[in-house]
């Protein structure tokens, strides 16, 4: 069973066109448009998303762009391929040229003017990132982003997630994405967003955790992790089923077996997956990373990485007998 994916995509040389499929599948707005270079006029947008997590990749080549917007609840984070413009709040003001990166403001009105832009967006709903904020960091408060552009020493990092996702929601042209995969794939994206931009999980803005759960309490976490890691499962979930709030749990797993709900559960999958790598025959067309994915590796290489560590050989030699 996968999730849908919901693919749209059009080329066009009437921007209004353009405008209105970026208002309904992207963002909300009111836009003003200005056709600057008729030569060079171009309209592109490529747009998936499944279950919240989109990517989507906009083009309004020889055209002015103006767009005036307010807070939403789904987190935009983009980079400008090409172009350049400017990003304003009441309080803050952006100059954006090519390789510029920001977050369209969750607090306020904004207002943006580009031109001959090119940008790429990435889109989770931040009530989505707050839970694995809550999960990573014991955040008691709300989840706030204080700042539009990345730190310096995490521009790459984002540049990665915002390609890797784009890669594999738009490019791989799949109408359906298994949902291991999918909850893998969001992870990636909040904890990308959480170490990029600047927030409230760096500030201390958290308080301590209790400091012990009773072992029954695990028990009854790690069978249920144990009888669904083939499932999307999140932290609020695992600590519903063992009947404790997700910041007892955190602590019990740290006090007990000195690892974290999400890591134990990671164990899980690579586990099954390395059954399945001895259990499978590659003449029949399985592959390493076919399994992987069954599990909810995102990245073949980590999952070879984590593997090895963890058995002491590569999966490919444990796929081969």
């Amino acid at each position: 069973m996968t999730v849908p994916v919901e693919r749209a995509e059009i080329r066009t040389s009437e921007p209004d066109r353009g405008v209105e499929v970026v208002k309904s599948l992207v963002i909300d707005h009111r836009a003003r448009i200005t056709v600057s270079s008729p030569q060079r006029l171009r309209v592109e947008v490529r747009s998936a998303t499944a279950e919240g997590l989109g990517a989507d990749l906009l083009r309004f080549s020889g055209i002015a762009y103006h767009a005036d917007g307010a807070p939403s609840d789904c987190l935009l984070a983009a980079v400008l391929l090409a172009g350049r413009g400017r990003l304003s709040t009441a309080k803050q003001q952006l100059s954006l040229s090519s390789g510029g990166m920001f977050l369209a403001p969750m607090d306020s009105d904004w207002m943006t003017d580009l031109q001959d832009m090119i940008y790429s967006l990435v889109r989770l709903p931040l009530s989505e990132i707050a839970e694995h904020a809550a999960e990573a960091t014991d955040l008691a408060g709300p989840l706030r982003f204080h700042d539009m552009t990345p730190l310096a020493g995490a521009r790459q990092l984002w540049a990665d997630t915002s390609t890797f996702l784009y890669r594999r929601l738009i490019d791989s042209g799949s109408q359906g994405i298994n949902p291991l995969m999918l909850n893998e794939l969001k992870r990636l994206t909040a904890i990308a967003l959480l170490t990029a931009f600047p927030n409230s999980t760096m500030t201390g803005d958290y308080t301590p955790g209790p400091g012990d759960t009773v072992p029954a309490v695990l028990r009854r976490a790690t069978q249920f992790i144990e009888e669904h890691a083939a499932e999307p499962l999140t932290l609020a979930q695992i600590a519903a089923a063992a009947r404790v709030t997700p910041r007892a749990l955190q602590a019990g797993f740290r006090r007990h077996f000195d690892t974290t709900p999400v890591t134990y559960l990671r164990r899980i999958r690579l586990a099954n997956a390395h059954r399945d790598l001895q259990a499978a025959d590659p003449t029949t067309g399985a592959t390493v990373e076919a399994i992987a994915t069954r599990w909810g590796f995102t990245h073949p290489a980590r999952f070879a990485a984590w593997y090895r560590q963890s058995y002491g050989l590569p999966p490919s030699r444990t796929l081969r007998g």
